[in-house]
């Protein structure tokens, strides 16, 4: 009852943040980026390869740029509220740890992460439907497997949501957590893709639903075992410590 007691607190706290707004706003741009690329060429990508290609660069586009980035808005919006306003002090006057809060605001931030998913791939069959209203090829326009890939990105991108979470915990102002987001989000073009993606967390969505099974399958079991791992180091380390220091 405690724990979601602190949940709905931390829910209700969230409509003074604009981590609402960014929820529709980053899936709404990634949705909008295949519509309008398929309405400049008049669908002929698609008669030639189907509209899973269709499906692929927007999920593509969320899980290279636009997933990170939100994980990125989300959690600092969801943390830096509590540091302006120093509300901790509040909150820690309840009979709560700082571990107990610590760890509802990432798994809020990942919640917000899966949903901002999910309505990404509603938006673009929103996007679809619209390209058939005005005239595309209807067949197997909604084949893609929706749930199994939202399922992959959902677990391939939780140690991505600790390590932001905790910076966000951590520091303090604003623009230093956005500028280690921005820089990690920037490094999954050149790492993603090399020998050392293993290393590199933010690149474990893009190898999830690579077609290869063995590596998809190496990128979802790397994303439980660190993002595990991560959690409970963090967890752990910032409910002894100060918030902010």
């Amino acid at each position: 009852m405690q724990w979601l007691n602190l949940w709905r607190i931390e829910w209700l706290k969230t409509r003074r943040t604009f981590v609402l707004l960014m929820l529709f706003l980053c899936p709404l741009a990634t949705a909008l980026f295949p519509l309008a690329q398929h309405l400049h060429n008049g669908g002929a990508t698609i008669e030639a390869k189907g509209w899973d290609v269709y499906w692929q660069n927007a999920v593509l586009m969320w899980t290279f740029l636009m997933m990170p980035m939100f994980c990125v808005l989300s959690s600092a919006l969801l943390v830096q509220s509590e540091h302006v306003n120093q509300t901790w002090r509040v909150m820690l006057t309840l009979p709560v740890s700082q571990a107990q809060l610590y760890l509802v605001k990432l798994l809020m931030a990942w919640s917000f992460v899966v949903l901002a998913g999910c309505l990404m791939l509603l938006l673009c069959a929103a996007g679809v439907a619209l390209l058939v209203w005005q005239g595309f090829p209807a067949h197997d326009a909604f084949a893609y497997p929706f749930i199994k890939t939202m399922g992959l990105v959902a677990l391939s991108c939780f140690p991505m949501v600790v390590f932001q979470h905790a910076v966000s915990w951590r520091f303090t102002h604003l623009m230093a957590i956005l500028t280690i987001g921005l820089v990690t989000t920037l490094g999954i073009s050149f790492v993603a893709r090399s020998e050392y993606w293993v290393y590199y967390p933010w690149g474990y969505p893009m190898l999830a639903l690579s077609p290869a099974d063995e590596l998809s399958h190496q990128a979802l079991l790397l994303s439980g075992l660190v993002g595990g791992l991560m959690a409970l180091v963090t967890t752990w380390w910032f409910g002894k410590r100060e918030v902010g220091v």
